[in-house]
């Protein structure tokens, strides 16, 4: 039985220090659809990509480090079109922001291989349990007990590649930034064939200041899928960062 990757929505460093705001969401279908194949996007007022986060297994997403404002959110497909869109503002941070999709047509993605690693080694089903169990804490926003169910998990089955990955997007959701880079590298050394925690741990190097090494895990997550969208979509935001970067200290 495989495991679940979790992919971690997309952060870099901020470039001025200044408050920022957070806006939680759900996408809801109507069916009862797994829905996590599915790409939120915000857009500033200007019609300008501010940001963008996968969609977990719950349906729920979440945007950090915004600046306050109006946006406007979008659901993008399989192929980036556009299923709906609806305005969403930071001050209505206690007011999460619910996306009904109902019968709207879309386009999903074709179906996931399995890795080698995956075959050779099976997860443990009492790992798989208690990492389904996870789920469940982190659904609930109790990101503690989740991280310490995935830690139970990986203890019971060191090459459970999926549980280091998912634990680690619970250590980003706990604000712990070393520990999430460590377990996603012990993801991608358990199974180097998925590009998924290449690009969680692109993504939190690059949060820490680490450009120059989050770039080489993010090109190595495109050389895996160059089909993959947010690989790709991760791999520019660094490399814009590094240049933005470069620019500052001339």
């Amino acid at each position: 039985m495989r495991g679940i990757f979790v992919s971690l929505f997309l952060f870099l460093p901020a470039a001025a220090a200044q408050e920022r705001h957070t806006v939680r969401g759900e996408i809801v279908s109507e069916a009862g659809a797994d829905v996590s194949w599915l790409t939120v996007q915000l857009e500033s007022s200007q019609g300008k990509a501010a940001d963008q986060a996968l969609v977990e297994h719950d349906g729920r997403f979440v945007f950090c480090g915004l600046e306050p404002g109006t946006y406007v959110l979008k659901v993008l497909d399989s192929k980036r079109n556009e299923i709906l869109s609806q305005a969403v503002t930071t001050s209505e941070l206690n007011a999460p922001v619910t996306v009904r999709l109902g019968d709207r047509p879309a386009d999903r993605p074709s179906g996931q291989t399995v890795s080698v690693a995956g075959l050779m080694h099976p997860p443990d089903q009492r790992a798989v349990r208690e990492a389904a169990k996870a789920q469940q804490f982190a659904a609930a926003g109790d990101h503690e007990r989740a991280a310490a169910e995935l830690e139970k998990a990986v203890s019971r089955d060191p090459r459970y590649a999926a549980g280091y990955n998912n634990l680690g997007v619970q250590y980003v959701q706990l604000g712990r930034l070393a520990d999430a880079a460590g377990a996603f590298r012990r993801a991608t050394a358990i199974d180097p064939t998925v590009a998924k925690a290449q690009i969680n741990l692109a993504v939190v190097l690059g949060k820490i200041g680490r450009l120059e090494e989050a770039e080489k895990w993010a090109r190595a997550a495109v050389r895996l899928d160059s089909t993959d969208a947010m690989a790709r979509r991760v791999l520019d935001s660094i490399v814009a960062a590094r240049g933005a970067k470069l620019g500052a200290s001339r």
